[in-house]
C-alpha cells in the first residue's frame, strides 16, 4: 500500500511541475522591416497581432537603431504556433503576414522572427503622386518650396480609398523632388 501511494503521490507532483512549465510565457523577438513602392518615409503603424486561435495579443514595438528596424516583443505560452500581424500606412493598403518565431540557439531561451513586409499603395494615393508629377512639369513648380491642396469637405471615394490618399500622395511626391 505504501508502494502505490508512493508512485500515486510522484505521478501526481509530476503532472502539477509538467503543468506549471507548460503554462509559462515565452518571450518572443519579432523585426519588422517595412518597404513601401514608393520611395517614402512613413512610419507604419501595428494594427494588432494575433495568435492562430485568433486572440489578440499585447506587444511592444521600439526602433533598434543598429539593425535599422522596428521591433516588437510580446509573451505567449506557445511560441511557435503561428502569428498574424496587421500593418498600416497612410497613402498604403492594410497588409497582413503570418509568421512562426523560432529559436536560433537552445541556450537562448527567446523565439525570433524576421519579417520583410511590402507595402502596395492604394489607388488614390497612386493618382495623387501622378497628378503632382504631372502638374511640377506642365507648371514648372519645380522651383517652389510649397505645395497647396485644396479638397472637398465630406469622404470623398476614388476607387475604394479617400482622397486622404491622394493628398497624402500630392504630399510625399513634393518631398521626393
Amino acid at each position: 500500500m505504501k508502494k502505490e501511494l508512493f508512485v500515486l503521490l510522484f505521478a501526481l507532483v509530476f503532472m502539477v511541475s509538467m503543468g506549471a512549465v507548460s503554462a509559462t510565457n515565452s518571450t518572443c523577438e519579432v523585426g519588422i522591416k517595412v518597404n513601401y513602392e514608393y520611395p517614402d518615409e512613413i512610419n507604419a503603424t501595428i494594427q494588432e497581432l494575433t495568435d492562430s486561435s485568433g486572440q489578440k495579443i499585447e506587444f511592444q514595438k521600439y526602433f533598434d537603431p543598429a539593425a535599422n528596424i522596428t521591433k516588437i516583443t510580446f509573451q505567449h505560452p506557445q511560441p511557435e504556433t503561428g502569428f498574424q500581424i496587421k500593418i498600416r500606412a497612410p497613402g498604403y493598403q492594410t497588409t497582413t503576414q503570418q509568421f512562426t518565431p523560432t529559436k536560433y540557439n537552445p541556450e537562448d531561451p527567446k523565439y525570433y522572427a524576421h519579417l520583410q513586409i511590402q507595402m502596395k499603395a492604394t489607388e488614390a494615393y497612386k493618382l495623387g503622386r501622378e497628378v503632382t508629377q504631372k502638374a511640377m512639369s506642365l507648371l514648372k513648380f519645380n522651383s517652389t518650396s510649397e505645395v497647396f491642396a485644396i479638397t472637398t469637405a465630406g469622404i470623398v471615394k476614388y476607387k475604394n480609398s479617400t482622397s486622404e490618399d491622394a493628398i497624402e500622395g500630392i504630399l510625399n511626391e513634393r518631398k521626393v523632388r
